[in-house]
């Protein structure tokens, strides 16, 4: 066995993923390798023996290397066992959303070309429904668990071999615009994107992880399951998915601790509320004497006297032994990076697609810069277009879109660049900045070109109130914005306010007064011409897996402009201010 200090370097060798898999088995099997709440753990060995009696029974099922099998599950390490499985039959595994709709799940089974959809007993209907909606025939396994394999495995087949060439995965895209396509990503693509992730942010053999987002999204896969595979690590599994993170975090003490922006904030306001239940005196004072050091560029943050400040607020919320902590998904306020680095945990921003296996530009552990993307991960390149798309190439773009040439063909060009359909900056050191959808730029009537994106995430660091904020203004005078309410935030601050009609909670005073404070401080970053002049608070909720809101967090614009089309005529109808420099009100 080779080791590099404390890390085994077999595992980051193999090929594919099972032999991946098959190495930290054989290096640790008495290790804890899945955890979930009110089950058993299980360790590396007990999951390879169940893997190995699913493998019997997909092979006596006729499953065979290079098919293709779906999961709907509702989460837990079921998902890992069968997946694992299916590799190890040779196969290409795939999750989906629990939230799809039978046309949805149909739409993936079409485009996937999969054999086999193994359906928890809670989505037996939905699987059913979405089979007979399907040209061709589908086998359907209905599962309670992954305890036992459906059929009886008999003789159990030696796991198949495979090459870094062969699909280990399908990634449908979050489908903001259009039906969602399958990209496919090889065993090659997925061990060089373990490969890439270790060099730039090393983690140790058996760290903590933790496993909260749904398994069809690309950052669960690499960095919770797939990172597992090579450093036999124990992953916590919340199966409640991201409303369980801070409740269970304490539990779990990651050491590696990936979150969407969204979650981040969460937990930003979780440790404010946290130290004022602890009693802690000068908290804030401490967070605003390591955001001016970090400000100056100073590294060493915290001070010791405000280490022991923090200490039993990053204890209490469970992110004490947190090593590495990253963002992705969507670009993080600055202003929530600062917070985390003043308490000492420097969040590493990164970019990826689905397309490029979720990594391509990364914030190094040892080299943060605020406010960027990070620099290309090892063997990645990056380019700018001549409209300042930014371009990607390198060994973890996917092989293409599953059955589609022509959407392959419009996004990877003939020499590997892969369009990202976001714009970028790249300055002298390649430090990478995302300034907007190449897709989603507002013009105004003037001809005024705004990135929306930009607008949005400089109002929400300054309310803990807001949920959501979608900018539009497409071909009118100036933007405006729609506004969702985070409800516990609001209850937090208003406790008889906390089961309160939403409509209620939309007409008080004081919280109109604070989004339009949010708004102007978010708007003094911006040219008169950009900002936002005007407001509506909606009382609705924009929930994941709907049609404001992918299952990954992102909002869907298109869609949510669509639905609140007579709300955005109304603020434009109703406002008769021209003066660019007006400070936004409520309509």
């Amino acid at each position: 066995m080779t080791t590099k200090g404390s890390m085994r370097m077999d595992a980051f060798d193999a090929k594919t993923m099972y032999e991946a898999f098959a190495a930290s088995v054989a290096a640790h099997p008495d290790r804890v390798a899945l955890r979930e709440r009110d089950r058993r753990s299980l360790t590396w060995s007990q999951w390879s023996e169940l893997v190995d009696r699913h493998r019997g029974a997909l092979a006596k099922a006729g499953i065979r290397p290079g098919d293709t099998v779906a999961l709907l599950l509702d989460g837990g390490y079921d998902t890992y066992i069968l997946d694992m499985a299916v590799i190890s039959v040779g196969g290409t595994a795939f999750s989906i959303y629990v939230t799809s709709s039978p046309t949805q799940i149909a739409h993936q089974l079409r485009t996937s070309g999969a054999a086999l959809l193994i359906a928890q007993q809670t989505r037996a209907d939905a699987a059913r429904v979405a089979i007979g909606l399907v040209e061709r025939p589908v086998l359907l396994w209905v599962v309670e668990s992954a305890d036992q394999p459906v059929l009886d495995p008999g003789t159990v087949p030696a796991p198949a071999v495979r090459t870094p060439d062969d699909v280990a995965t399908l990634i449908f895209t979050s489908g903001t615009t259009g039906d969602p396509k399958a990209a496919e990503l090889t065993h090659g693509n997925v061990m060089e994107a373990l490969r890439s992730s270790q060099a730039m942010m090393p983690l140790d053999d058996g760290s903590r992880l933790i496993s909260y987002l749904p398994a069809a999204h690309i950052a669960d896969r690499v960095l919770a399951y797939y990172y597992s595979l090579v450093t036999a690590a124990t992953v916590t599994i919340l199966p409640g998915g991201p409303r369980d993170l801070v409740a269970e975090l304490p539990d779990a003490r990651p050491q590696i601790l990936l979150c969407v922006p969204r979650t981040w904030e969460v937990l930003q306001n979780a440790a404010m509320a946290k130290a004022a239940a602890l009693g802690i005196d000068g908290f804030s004072d401490a967070i605003r004497r390591g955001i001016d050091r970090v400000r100056r560029g100073v590294r060493d943050v915290p001070f010791s006297d405000d280490r022991d400040l923090f200490a039993p607020v990053r204890r209490a919320l469970g992110i004490d032994d947190v090593r590495l902590s990253m963002s992705g998904s969507a670009p993080i306020p600055v202003e929530t990076l600062e917070f985390f680095a003043a308490m000492g945990i420097w969040i590493c921003e990164g970019y990826g697609l689905s397309e490029t296996t979720g990594i391509s530009v990364i914030n190094r552990a040892d080299g943060q810069r605020i406010g960027t993307i990070g620099v290309p991960a090892p063997g990645m390149e990056v380019m700018l277009a001549d409209d300042g798309e930014l371009l990607i190439r390198g060994p973890l773009v996917m092989r293409g879109y599953r059955g589609d040439p022509q959407a392959t063909a419009a996004a990877l060009e003939p020499d590997g660049w892969i369009h990202s359909g976001d714009l970028a900056t790249i300055d002298e050191e390649g430090y990478v900045r995302i300034v907007g959808r190449k897709k989603e730029v507002l013009i105004t009537s003037s001809g005024k070109n705004i990135s929306p994106a930009q607008l949005e995430q400089a109002m929400i660091p300054h309310s803990d109130l807001i949920a959501a904020v979608v900018v539009v203004g497409d071909g009118r005078p100036y933007p405006k914005a729609l506004v969702t309410l985070d409800s516990e935030a609001v209850g937090r601050r208003r406790p008889d306010l906390a089961d309160a009609p939403s409509e209620t909670i939309v007409a008080e005073g004081w919280i109109r007064e604070e989004i339009a404070r949010a708004i102007e401080l978010g708007n003094s970053r911006f040219s008169p011409a950009e900002r936002v002049r005007g407001f509506t608070i909606l009382p609705d909720a924009w929930l994941p897996g709907t049609e404001e809101m992918t299952a990954t967090l992102k909002l869907r614009r298109a869609p949510i402009i669509a639905r609140y089309a007579d709300v955005i005529d109304g603020m434009y109808a109703a406002d008769l201010r021209q003066t660019r420099n007006d400070p936004p009100s409520a309509s």
